[in-house]
């Protein structure tokens, strides 16, 4: 695989954004310099890990990788579109690469900043991180502020981020750059369950929204068009309103997503509808026809 290096914030970025982990902790990335050395081409990667919409769920995730970055190993082994082999990944092989870690608990959108509770401190500060890696990006040697060509790709909730931050990184990068995006098994459907509840993803939405301070959006299309903040949280609003070109992967039988609103359906209790791991690989064709 590829072999990706530990990076830090400048002192600068890191007073005047503070971009932090749940934990305190600061915010870093991955990055890989393009092989060739000459490619203005870049692929910035969300990771994914689920969500914490409330406070002592997010106080639990912070004693772990996706709510810290104090245990980070100075080197990270990548593949797929992070890969720099040629023969796996052609077209990305010799990009700049960035992997921004996950330990916000929202989808790298909070910006609450610190937030106490019974003499706990958590920091909501997801896209704090986003910018202050962008910034530092830009800064320096690293080249992103020559780059000709910027994809931001991400995966579950990374895939979500990949909406909701679409718009704030084209903002921060060089205008003359052609930008993308690729979202992956992130378009979770916000709507009602089948007994007429909002779902879990509407939920969460409504609750960690408020919990990290996620609105309002920056540089939002969605928002610019009109639509509420909130709703354009929810990636099957946003996509609508895109401005960018963008390529997005999800399966059609994506069980994490069904199983979010299953609900009041006859096939509730089905226990094919919630397997994950298995993608209802043991679901009938009437049962995925629901």
């Amino acid at each position: 695989g590829t072999i990706m290096n530990i990076q830090s914030f400048p002192e600068t970025i890191s007073d005047s954004r503070n971009p932090r982990c749940l934990d305190g902790s600061l915010g870093r990335f991955y990055f890989s310099e393009s092989p060739s050395g000459s490619s203005g081409r870049w692929v910035i990667f969300l990771p994914g890990g689920g969500t914490c919409v409330a406070f002592d769920t997010c106080s639990t995730r912070k004693t772990t990788d996706l709510g810290s970055n104090s245990n980070l190993d100075d080197t990270l082994e990548v593949s797929g579109i992070l890969s720099s082999d040629n023969s796996v990944n052609p077209v990305f092989a010799d990009a700049n690469k960035v992997y921004i870690p996950y330990c916000d608990g929202f989808f790298f959108s909070g910006n609450g900043g610190a937030v106490i509770q019974s003499g706990e401190t958590l920091y909501f500060q997801g896209r704090s991180i986003v910018q202050a890696t962008l910034e530092t990006l830009m800064q320096g040697t690293y080249g992103l502020s020559s780059a000709t060509e910027v994809l931001l790709s991400g995966v579950s909730a990374g895939g979500i981020g990949t909406f909701i931050n679409a718009g704030l990184v084209k903002s921060m990068i060089p205008s003359s750059a052609k930008f993308k995006i690729a979202p992956a098994s992130g378009f979770f459907l916000s709507r009602n369950q089948f007994d007429g509840n909002p779902g879990r993803i509407v939920a969460a939405i409504n609750q960690g929204s408020t919990l990290h301070s996620a609105l309002p959006l920056l540089n939002s299309d969605c928002v610019a068009a009109g639509v509420a903040g909130r709703e354009c949280l929810s990636p099957n609003t946003s996509w609508a309103y895109l401005s960018m070109p963008s390529f997005v992967v999800n399966s059609y039988r994506d069980a994490a997503d069904f199983a979010e609103f299953i609900t009041g359906s006859e096939f509730e209790e089905n226990e094919c509808l919630g397997d994950e791991e298995g993608q209802m690989a043991s679901c009938t064709a009437n049962e995925i026809a629901v």
